[in-house]
């Protein structure tokens, strides 16, 4: 259960060099009532570089000496900014934000006259193609930080009990409670009109020597139809605030305005028409005159037609990088998941940084390579992850890194010890005859000079019945190897076949190599070999929906057997690579 989890976020990324700075600028986001602010989007001003504060309010920046103003901003309070002098020390500053203070403009709405702020939404549904199509080509560069973390694991799931070795896998206290993933990446994103290409820089997954979960996800709320995160939260996609035919779906209110940098900021509460559409609620901040998204804290849950969690919030805050484009800057999505007994919740935060509109390209830059990767990806040390992570790990992240990586170092240094063989061969019990008649097998066998798999499925559910044949037992099997040398997994599938009235003896062998490494120019090498042959028995009709169960049962029953068999001498050698684009070669 632990490994399917993980895999969903494991993916494969690219190593960059190390950035280091001398000091660093730390401190705390409260609210002017004394609450934490969670998720504030601290930047120092004129650049693109910038940081999120964690769940606690808790940001830091490594920075060389210096000057600095800092900008804080959080949705639904006045933007605050900060002078800091770095010296030869770290830097503590405290941002204390004020709840947004709203203009009202007056208006006077007579009967039957319609909201002003619905001239709001319709500038803004206007300038939607515009703002969506304005940027073709950038590149920019991606901090991702992914968790997810239990806080309830029962102990049967649909009447089925969860296994205490899944529990323990999952490192889970005594009440089903703990993280069961934690990874961070940068990710250098270039795109030119439809091409997209990512070079992930560096990635660490917690308690594993994975990559983490590396790609940026780019919501925009100016498409019509949405698709957050993943298809599989909605596979309609959600139909944006802006959208060219949001009206029929969604009422507004006017909250209010503000001014920032000059800049006159519309506050518009976005309220669902009705339940179980694929719409979103909560607040949307537009600027008046270019009618371009400002922010947004919007919510989606069952009513929603949301699909898979129970809920997920989604709060963006764009920032200019060049006079009149805007891009976003922090996005935070945050779920929650309550179903069969499992209470999870998770957040996915994305912070953009070096922005670069219209860069230069090399000519075939955007090749059929689409992702990128290093060797040396997963092997950075804790202290380049402290040097550029813009977002500070909070306690439980920290513990959650440092415990399970040190008990993955110890598990692995200890893989081969023969304690541990002989703990592994212990736990799998001896080899019955229930196994290899009924129910099958699946074994490992395990040495300090390398382990290989062996499976049998059932003789008695594999025996079959035919008037030329007789009774036929059946002995199919394989064997897994994987040879360090090679790079390969090897797997030998050996086919016995006997039928006692004929006396015939028919076998055939199939050996499988597949290699999955990155080759000497730094790219994902997926090639299969396949080499088979001996003698079977065939249908002649090979396209025939006649099973081998069903005809037996014909025969002995009603003597109709059905099946046209024949003896097959044959040999067949076949190659598939599949390449970084996703095509596939076969042969």
């Amino acid at each position: 259960m632990y490994s399917a989890v993980s895999s969903i976020f494991s993916v494969l990324c690219l190593f960059l060099g190390m950035h280091t700075f001398s000091q660093s600028i730390s401190g705390s986001v409260f609210s002017e009532q004394g609450g934490l602010l969670p998720f504030s989007s601290v930047f120092v001003k004129g650049t693109s570089q910038g940081m999120t504060a964690n769940s606690e309010g808790r940001f830091s920046l490594s920075v060389a000496p210096g000057v600095y103003t800092l900008v804080c901003q959080h949705v639904g309070y006045a933007k605050q900014e900060r002078r800091v002098t770095v010296g030869k020390t770290n830097e503590e500053i405290i941002f204390i934000l004020q709840l947004q203070k709203f203009q009202l403009k007056e208006v006077i709405i007579k009967s039957g006259d319609e909201d002003p702020v619905y001239e709001i939404i319709r500038q803004a549904i206007k300038k939607r193609s515009f703002y969506n199509n304005q940027v073709k080509t950038f590149e920019c560069e991606a901090y991702i930080k992914g968790l997810v973390k239990l806080r309830n694991m029962p102990n049967r799931i649909l009447g089925k009990k969860v296994p205490a070795e899944d529990r323990k896998e999952m490192r889970l206290d005594s009440n089903g409670k703990g993280i069961i993933f934690l990874s961070e990446s940068i990710t250098r994103v270039a795109r030119k009109e439809d091409k997209i290409k990512l070079e992930v820089i560096s990635g660490r997954q917690s308690g594993s020597d994975g990559f983490g979960f590396n790609f940026p996800t780019f919501i925009s709320l100016y498409e019509n139809n949405v698709t957050m995160f993943t298809s599989r939260i909605n596979p309609r996609g959600f139909i944006s605030p802006i959208a060219d035919n949001a009206m029929n779906y969604y009422r507004y209110k006017f909250i209010g305005s503000f001014f920032e940098d000059g800049k006159e900021i519309n506050t518009i509460r976005v309220i669902p028409k009705h339940s179980y559409e694929p719409v979103f609620s909560g607040i949307i901040n537009i600027t008046e005159g270019d009618w371009r998204i400002h922010s947004c804290d919007l919510l989606l849950t069952k009513t929603s037609a949301l699909e898979l969690v129970d809920s997920l919030q989604m709060t963006q805050i764009f920032s200019p990088v060049s006079n009149d484009v805007w891009r976003v800057k922090n996005q935070l999505l945050h779920f929650n998941f309550n179903q069969f007994g499992i209470d999870a919740v998770g957040n996915f935060i994305n912070v953009y940084s070096k922005y670069e509109l219209d860069p230069h390209f090399q000519p075939n830059y955007f090749d059929r390579v689409v992702i990128k990767y290093d060797t040396a990806v997963n092997k950075r040390a804790p202290a380049y992850w402290d040097s550029i992570r813009p977002v500070p790990l909070e306690p439980e992240e920290l513990k959650d890194y440092h415990v399970k990586d040190s008990i993955y170092r110890i598990e692995r240094d200890s893989a081969l010890s023969q304690s541990n063989i002989d703990s592994l061969k212990k736990k799998q019990g001896p080899l019955t005859l229930k196994q290899i008649f009924w129910s099958g097998t699946n074994r490992t066998h395990y040495s300090t000079r390398g382990n290989y798999t062996w499976d049998l499925d059932p003789i008695v559910k594999a025996l079959q019945y035919n008037t030329v044949e007789g009774l036929v037992v059946n002995v199919d099997g394989n064997v897994q190897q994987y040879i360090k040398h090679w790079k390969t997994n090897l797997m030998v599938s050996p086919n016995l076949r006997y039928g006692f009235s004929d006396h015939m003896f028919n076998a055939w062998l199939g050996i499988s190599f597949r290699t999955r490494d990155w080759s000497m120019d730094k790219k994902l090498r997926r090639e299969t070999w396949n080499f088979s042959g001996g003698t079977r028995v065939s249908q002649f009709n090979r396209e025939s929906n006649i099973s081998t169960l069903g005809n037996s049962l014909g025969t002995l029953i009603f003597g109709h057997n059905n099946l046209k068999n024949y003896k097959d001498i044959f040999g067949d050698v076949s190659f598939a690579k599949r390449f970084e684009s996703g095509f596939r070669f076969l042969v």
